[in-house]
């Protein structure tokens, strides 16, 4: 669109040097290099040669790849097998590039005294230096150093630089003006126009895009910012996408060998209040005062006893998993620990203490146990003193009501059995 005829005062003009860079060096590029330990000929000697040992040889640069030679003769010609730290195959030796050293297969060394011949190729630096002559004329020297981890090869670098240089030698130009509003004008923030200054000096005539847009009423102008950044980044950003697009598929195919599985993994987890507890102490009695010493000891040089007054479960929903001890009961005799399970033997018995207590009366119960192994005979009491047997997965109206929920379980089959789970629900 455009909007030159209905500017209506001297537009202003500025440059952005901010981003201008016209002597780019770019780094990332490795090339091959082929070593040779030792160098330039001749043979290493495990246990006499500097940096040939028997628990590994020392490399000068971090390797690409590897080509190890070992015999007992020399020069030695067999050509050892590699592999990796962990791996449980038969090869001889594996790479520590962390540490820059070849190091004999797990559990073994390197034979005192073999001759050794490395040879190994390094991906050394090679970093591409351009400049922009006729922008460091116009505009002086802007220097810029870049490290680019998609740059594969050093055509590759120059290209990639020569890019850089095109798009950001010259400064962005930024534009400010008036425009009739009178009648409606049809442009909107972020619309390309093309805009025609012959005041200024240098003329400009090229295609813009709004960035801002300043709309006043009662008014009959609008304020208009323009610039051309976005238009000489568009088709550079474009292609820079597409090249990390097909980098990324270049990665994939080459390093699919070194992927041994995949997994999919999704964590949710979803938080719920287990218990609330509640003990009280009767300090009435407690007294400091020519006992004990204020600051350091309890008020009677012994605490008042702490007694149960409040249980109660999340959402009045007991779920034991036997992950912990806190509702094991002092009568237990079956081996409850911390495996999630608890495990008896014959008439051995599994006892809760209180997992509802003073909470409102319990008239009714229902009790799910999982039992992996064997039989065990299911107890509950609401007033934790008249235990009233109950069948599994079924719903208890008790005979003796209260607010002293427990459960009991007893082997019953004079053998052993083992239970995974006690979930107890509809008592509130």
């Amino acid at each position: 669109m455009d909007v030159s005829d209905k500017i209506i005062d001297v537009p202003k003009w500025n440059y952005d040097t901010s981003r201008m860079v016209n002597d780019l060096r770019v780094d990332g590029v490795v090339s091959s290099t082929e070593i040779r330990l030792p160098f330039p000929s001749g043979a290493g000697q495990i246990g006499v040669t500097t940096d040939f040992n028997t628990t590994g040889i020392v490399l000068t640069k971090t390797p690409d790849s590897i080509e190890l030679l070992m015999d007992s003769s020399n020069p030695p010609t067999t050509i050892k097998e590699g592999g990796t730290k962990d791996a449980s195959t038969t090869h001889f030796y594996y790479v520590d590039k962390q540490n820059k050293k070849i190091v004999p297969k797990t559990g073994t060394t390197f034979p005192s005294n073999d001759y050794a011949i490395i040879n190994y190729t390094w991906l050394a630096p090679s970093p591409v230096h351009q400049t922009a002559p006729d922008s460091i004329s116009n505009y002086g020297l802007w220097k810029q150093q870049l490290t680019l981890s998609d740059i594969q090869s050093i055509a590759d670098a120059e290209a990639r630089t020569a890019e850089l240089l095109s798009n950001f030698s010259e400064p962005f130009l930024l534009g400010e003006f008036l425009v009739d509003n009178s009648s409606d004008p049809g442009i909107n923030l972020g619309d390309k126009v093309l805009v025609v200054d012959t005041i200024n000096s240098p003329n400009i005539n090229q295609e813009l895009v709004i960035t801002k847009q300043v709309l006043s009423y009662p008014g009959t102008s609008q304020e208009i910012n323009v610039g051309d950044e976005s238009i000489r980044l568009a088709d550079w950003q474009m292609n820079v996408e597409t090249r990390l697009k097909r980098l990324e598929e270049l990665l994939s195919l080459q390093n699919q060998d070194l992927i041994l599985e995949l997994y999919d993994f999704s964590n949710q987890m979803q938080i719920e209040n287990r218990y609330l507890e509640i003990q009280v102490a009767d300090s009435s009695t407690d007294s400091i005062w020519g006992i004990a010493v204020w600051g350091t000891d309890n008020w009677d040089g012994t605490p008042s006893p702490a007694t149960m007054h409040f249980v109660s479960q999340g959402e009045d929903n007991y779920k034991e998993y036997f992950y912990d001890t806190d509702f094991k009961g002092t009568n237990t005799t079956a081996s409850w620990t911390t495996t999630n399970d608890v495990t008896f033997t014959s008439g051995q018995v599994a006892e809760s203490s209180s997992i509802d207590f003073n909470n409102g009366i319990i008239i009714s119960v229902k009790v799910e146990v999982v039992i992996d192994l064997g039989s065990v005979l299911i107890e509950v009491t609401a007033d934790g003193t008249n235990w009233e047997t109950i069948i599994n997965d079924s719903t208890h109206i008790f005979s003796n009501q209260g607010t002293d929920l427990r459960w009991r379980l007893t082997e019953n089959n004079s053998s052993t059995a083992t239970v995974s789970k006690v979930k107890i629900t509809g008592y509130h």
